[in-house]
């Protein structure tokens, strides 16, 4: 089953309520990145959990994303299809996801380098992370 297959009326039960963000920014990394991206964050004390850790490895997007959304954290991505999953979820009165970082042409980029951004990004951002909900983040 597809992400299209899922109606409104089911993403807006996946995406609305309150959205039980963190103290602290905590990202959720989808499965399409480098494992290594992972460890490094978890090196820098960056919140962090992924796809692969929770073991959700191929789970339709909108399922991911709503996981996230239920833990409070920010999904981190390289799928260009969340931005459309992105746009569905805005059109429902009332729903809204935590928040998503689209990753921009990631395989040009090393892992380590992709760590960096988000280590920066939750500098930036590790106070207030309420800020981001509903927003596309291209990184």
């Amino acid at each position: 089953m597809k992400d299209d297959a899922i109606g409104n009326e089911e993403l807006a039960a996946l995406f609305t309520g309150e959205i039980p963000y963190r103290r602290n920014l905590t990202f959720y990394l989808d499965e399409n990145l480098d494992s290594r991206v992972y460890q490094w964050l978890c090196e820098e004390d960056v919140p962090v959990t992924s796809v692969n850790v929770l073991g959700k490895c191929g789970e339709m997007d909108a399922y991911l994303l709503a996981d996230a959304r239920q833990r409070g954290c920010i999904f981190v991505t390289a799928d260009r299809d969340f931005h459309s999953l992105h746009t569905r979820i805005g059109a429902i009165e009332g729903a809204a996801h935590a928040g998503i970082i689209l990753l921009q042409k990631p395989h040009r980029r090393t892992p380590a380098t992709i760590a960096a951004h988000l280590v920066r990004f939750s500098q930036k951002y590790s106070d207030a992370p309420g800020i981001l909900r509903n927003q596309v983040f291209d990184l």
